[in-house]
């Protein structure tokens, strides 16, 4: 598939035919009856560890629980303590039984695995090196957006200052081209990120000193809108291409161990902490699943 077809297409990760992929296996890194953030347990109902022959490839840690939080004591919080105990057990064990009789890929946080018969085959992050700055890049004009919100006073007027100072030194460090920083960004994206730097430090200069209204701040966003979103696609595209070559190399190889293998391979998606239905990830095994049955 052509480059520039990938990148239109990367939101819906549309790429090429993959034939042979079958379920997808959503897998969350924590249970839903355990979602409350650990708190400190309570002296009758310690924390309970995972099994330490639990592959860590897809066994979640186990919280602490907030029964203390809310008077719960005693029997009924050991209980609870003890199913968390059995859970990651019975997870532990579900992991390594999968890993040992069938191919796994395993996607979560931009990284991949693949495992067949309780071995790697292939570890790698598909997350390019450029995602980081170019993140932090687009981070600089929702930092704008949020200081415009805050209330005036002396409080804003501090985190406007040094906003205005982080975004010169950035500037600086881009403008460098042998700093580590820039080093990572591609030169075709480097003139980008100066570019909605150095909009976004002018208008919060403006901003700081009392230029900027709410048109002004209108105007800025349009103005950034299409660089922020080329950035976002941009770093989509590379990740899928990076992603699909992972698959293709992991198909190859566990050909070679066994030709059949593939016929059964399990798809663990573990997602990104905002979690959603278009999760890029998501999408492009999904429609390579979709290839299967055209």
């Amino acid at each position: 598939m052509p480059e520039a077809q990938l990148r239109r297409q990367s939101t819906v990760a549309a790429v090429g035919a993959m034939p042979g992929v079958v379920p997808l296996l959503f897998l969350g890194l924590t249970l839903a009856c355990s979602a409350h953030a650990p708190t400190a347990p309570s002296a009758s109902a310690p924390v309970p560890k995972p099994p330490a022959s639990a592959s860590s490839w897809c066994v979640a840690d186990v919280h602490g629980t907030a029964e203390a939080d809310f008077g719960v004591q005693g029997p009924l919080a050991e209980l609870n303590a003890e199913f968390l105990e059995a859970h990651a057990r019975a997870r532990a064990q579900q992991c390594a039984e999968l890993e040992s009789s069938r191919l796994v890929l395993r996607y979560a946080f931009g990284l991949f695995e693949a495992r067949y018969q309780g071995k790697v085959l292939l570890r790698t992050n598909v997350v390019p090196a450029a995602y980081h700055p170019v993140k932090d890049v687009s981070h600089g004009v929702f930092l704008a957006a949020l200081l415009f919100s805050e209330p005036p006073g002396a409080a804003r007027d501090q985190q406007v200052a040094r906003a205005l100072q982080t975004l010169d030194g950035a500037l600086a460090q881009l403008g460098n081209a042998s700093s580590e920083t820039a080093a990572l960004l591609p030169k075709p994206l480097q003139a980008r990120q100066r570019r909605l730097l150095q909009a976004t430090r002018q208008a919060l200069g403006q901003f700081g000193t009392g230029a900027l209204g709410p048109e002004g701040q209108r105007a800025f966003f349009e103005s950034v809108r299409g660089d922020v979103v080329d950035n976002l696609r941009d770093i989509a595209s590379e990740s899928l291409k990076a992603l699909h070559a992972a698959v293709q190399t992991t198909r190859l190889e566990v050909s070679k161990l066994n030709p059949k293998a593939w016929d059964s391979v399990l798809v663990v998606v573990a997602v990104a902490h905002q979690a959603r239905a278009r999760e890029i990830g998501i999408q492009y095994f999904l429609a390579q699943s979709l290839q299967k049955h055209r």
